[in-house]
C-alpha cells in the first residue's frame, strides 16, 4: 500500500494499513506532519446539539460530518491519550456545545506520537517524494518526481484539503478576485485531488471544502462563505473579510485575543 500524504491523516492510514500491508509513505516535505506541525492542535469534541445546528445550517445531514461527530473522541482523544499524549481543556469561550482541548506541544507533539507508531509497525517512509501521477498496470504505479516510480495493490491519497490552493478555492467557490488569506501551506496544493479524478475517481460535493478544518458554511448559505484561519493568530473571516465570531469558537487563546 502507498500512503501519499504525511500529515496526521497519511500518518494515520499508513499505521493503519501497517497492521496487514507493507506500506510505503511518500511525503513531498522534508518532514512528516504537513500543516499540523504549524499550529497548535486544539481538538473540538462536538455535542449532539453541536451537531444538529451544524445539520440544520447545511441544510442536510452530511455522514463525514456524523462520522467526525460520533468518532473523534474515540479515534483521536482517546487514542492519542493512551499513546501517552497529555491533553489539557479549552475554555469554549462561545458555549458552542463543543468540549475543546489541547495537547501538550500542539500539533508537532500530536504528529510525533503518530510518527512514533507508523515506527513501530516499520512503515517505509520516503520524504521529499512529491507525486506527480497514478498509472495503472497490473496493479498501480506511483511516480514520483525525480524518483523512482513504486508499484503496489493499493494507494491512499491523503493530501490534505486545497485551502492551499487558493485559485482553487475561487474556482470552486465562485469567488472571483476576492482576496483570501492563506493558512495552509503552499505545498497543500489540492493535487491529490487531480490524482484521484484522473483514476477515473469523482470528486462529490466540492463545496464540501467549507466543512474542512480551513472552512465552515454561512448558515443562510452553506455554499456561499468560506472561513480562512491565520496559522499565526487562528481566526475566522467570511469571503468578505468580516470576522464570523458566531460560526466558530476561537481555537486557542491567540482566537480569544482577536475576539477581546
Amino acid at each position: 500500500v502507498v500512503v501519499v500524504g504525511g500529515g496526521p491523516a497519511g500518518l494515520a492510514a499508513a499505521y493503519e494499513a501497517a497492521e496487514t500491508a507493507h506500506v510505503v509513505l511518500l511525503e513531498g516535505q522534508q518532514e512528516l506532519g504537513g500543516s499540523a506541525i504549524m499550529g497548535d492542535a486544539v481538538t473540538a469534541v462536538p455535542s449532539a446539539e453541536l451537531l444538529a445546528r451544524w445539520d440544520a445550517a447545511a441544510g442536510h445531514a452530511n455522514p463525514a460530518r456524523t462520522r467526525f461527530a460520533l468518532r473523534v473522541r474515540p479515534d483521536v482523544v482517546d487514542w492519542l491519550a493512551g499513546r501517552g499524549m497529555k491533553w489539557k481543556p479549552v475554555d469554549d469561550h462561545l458555549k458552542d456545545g463543543s468540549e475543546l482541548m489541547r495537547p501538550d506541544g500542539g500539533g508537532r507533539n500530536l504528529v510525533g506520537v503518530l510518527v512514533r507508531a507508523i515506527e513501530e509497525r516499520k512503515v517505509e517512509v520516503r520524504l521529499g517524494a512529491w507525486v506527480e501521477r497514478l498509472e495503472r498496470t497490473r496493479g498501480l504505479k506511483v511516480l514520483v518526481r525525480g524518483g523512482e516510480p513504486v508499484e503496489c495493490d493499493a494507494v491512499v491519497l491523503a493530501t490534505g484539503g486545497f485551502a492551499g490552493n487558493l485559485e482553487r478555492v475561487r474556482e470552486k467557490l465562485g469567488l472571483g478576485d476576492l482576496p483570501l488569506l492563506r493558512e495552509a501551506g503552499k505545498f497543500a496544493d489540492g493535487n491529490g485531488i487531480g490524482l484521484a479524478t484522473s483514476m477515473g475517481g469523482v470528486e462529490v460535493e466540492p463545496a464540501d471544502v467549507l466543512l474542512y478544518g480551513h472552512g465552515v458554511p454561512a448558515p443562510e448559505d452553506p455554499e456561499r462563505a468560506i472561513m480562512v484561519v491565520d496559522a499565526y493568530h487562528g481566526f475566522p473571516v467570511g469571503a468578505d473579510g468580516v470576522y464570523l465570531p458566531e460560526l466558530q469558537s476561537p481555537r486557542g487563546d491567540s482566537g480569544l485575543a482577536l475576539m477581546e
